[in-house]
């Protein structure tokens, strides 16, 4: 069985906080698995070996995007 931790335990062990840790999982530079049912909002689950990947330096950066509406149209672009 494997050792997971919420964002929180996960900042512990990286030594920052827990948006940080978000901000990476986001950023797909920290792997973690959505365990939330339906359109609640996200539960993080990240894995030990997750977290030893990125420490080891094994997980390539990529660049995060941000997706923006326009005010008038509401659509994505």
């Amino acid at each position: 069985m494997s050792v997971t931790y919420t964002p929180e335990t996960a900042a512990k062990l990286l030594h920052c906080s827990a948006d940080q840790v978000r901000a990476l999982i986001a950023a797909k530079r920290l792997s973690a698995v959505n365990t939330s049912l339906g359109r609640k909002r996200a539960r993080w689950v990240i894995s030990q070996a997750a977290i030893d990947a990125f420490l080891e330096g094994k997980v390539k950066p990529t660049k995060a995007t941000r997706h923006r509406t326009t005010a008038t149209s509401g659509k994505w672009f």
